[in-house]
C-alpha cells in the first residue's frame, strides 16, 4: 500500500492516549470485510494498534467502524 500523509497527520491532532475511529458504509455490505482488511493494513503500516471493529446494522447497509489508537 502506498504511504499516506493524511493518516500520518491524524495523529498529530489526536489528544495522548487518543482513539481514531474510522467509519464506513458501503453500498454494499458484502465489501465490508474488504475494506475492514484494507483499512486495518494501511492504519498498521502507520503505525496504528487496531484494538476492535464493529459492524451495526444501520440501513439500508451494514456500516463498520475500525477503532485505532497510534501504537506506543
Amino acid at each position: 500500500m502506498p504511504p499516506s500523509p493524511e493518516v500520518d497527520g491524524l495523529k498529530k491532532l489526536l489528544a495522548p492516549g487518543g482513539t481514531l475511529y474510522v467509519f464506513h458504509q458501503p453500498p454494499v455490505a458484502s465489501k465490508n470485510l474488504v475494506i475492514e482488511e484494507r483499512c486495518r493494513a494501511l492504519l498498521e503500516q502507520h503505525g496504528y494498534e487496531v484494538s476492535d471493529v464493529l459492524f451495526a446494522d444501520t440501513p439500508p447497509i451494514e456500516s463498520m467502524c475500525v477503532v485505532a489508537r497510534p501504537a506506543q
